[in-house]
């Protein structure tokens, strides 16, 4: 995530995941500080999943909803 704003701030969101086994669960939430002009990294590990198949995922933030997916083993 990319502070452009002038101040410190925060990047607050959700990822939500549907599959393998589930119709949908929260996988995780987070909150990133960022100062002025900086970029942050959040990485989180779904330790959730138990069968192997398509994992999508949508992560949900003040500024829209993105969707990615993963294949499990």
């Amino acid at each position: 995530m990319r502070n452009t704003g002038k101040a410190r701030g925060w990047f607050v969101g959700a990822a939500n995941r549907r599959g393998p086994g589930v119709l949908h669960t929260q996988a995780t939430g987070f909150a990133v500080e960022a100062a002025s002009e900086e970029t942050a990294t959040a990485t989180r590990v779904d330790d959730g999943i138990i069968d192997g198949g398509t994992a999508e995922y949508t992560l949900e933030t003040a500024g829209g909803m993105y969707d990615a997916s993963a294949e499990v083993e």
